[in-house]
């Protein structure tokens, strides 16, 4: 069902839909809601209604599968047969047009991209702090190998920043602690001092 778009403030996104995908049903904003009643009231045949939600036990949509796997389940998308619009549906009933599948699959690798940069950052980070916490501790064979780990990690994580595009964090640097409130150093001050005393 796709609104007819004489009827549309902006008529160009139902006419790419129609472009794209065709319709069953064109009609006016409000003859929607009552013809969406209607369908819904109806028995259609096999259980699916032309454009309509495939369910887990109707088996596969037509076509053949392709290589791609659904974006919202991870099911193999089905592509239709030769001559037909191309559009993907998987067993459960989601569906994507072409340039649709294409965005979606953009959106969550860059979202992994971000996902990976972020755990590798993190996990350097801690690295970097057991590294310190060893050398205080006189471990230095040990600060050592948490050295490699956090300079293996952020290597990974600055080329997964160069390959999106993004500038390097702004870290401190290694073997610095971060940088006290003025009230929290004179506290620590106080301390050594009596400490001292």
């Amino acid at each position: 069902m796709v609104q007819d778009p004489q009827d549309a403030r902006y008529g160009e996104m139902p006419q790419n839909a129609l472009d794209t995908a065709g319709a069953d049903h064109l009609v006016s904003i409000d003859a929607m809601a009552p013809l969406l009643s209607a369908l819904a009231r109806d028995h259609v045949e096999g259980g699916v209604p032309p454009g309509g939600k495939r369910g887990m036990g109707s088996g596969c949509p037509p076509g053949a599968p392709s290589p791609f796997a659904c974006p919202d389940c991870g099911g193999v998308l089905w592509q239709p047969p030769a001559g037909e619009p191309l559009r993907f549906e998987c067993r459960t009933g989601h569906g994507f047009a072409s340039d649709s599948l294409a965005r979606v699959q953009e959106e969550r690798a860059e979202e992994a991209l971000w996902a990976a940069i972020r755990s590798l950052e993190e996990t350097a980070a801690m690295a970097r702090r057991l590294e310190r916490r060893a050398h205080e501790g006189g471990s230095r064979r040990t600060g050592q190998r948490f050295g490699e780990r956090a300079r293996e990690h952020e290597a990974r994580a600055a080329m997964l920043r160069r390959l999106v595009g993004a500038p390097p964090p702004t870290l401190p640097a290694p073997g610095s602690e971060p940088r006290a409130s003025p009230a929290r150093a004179a506290r620590r001050n106080g301390v050594r001092r009596a400490a001292r005393g």
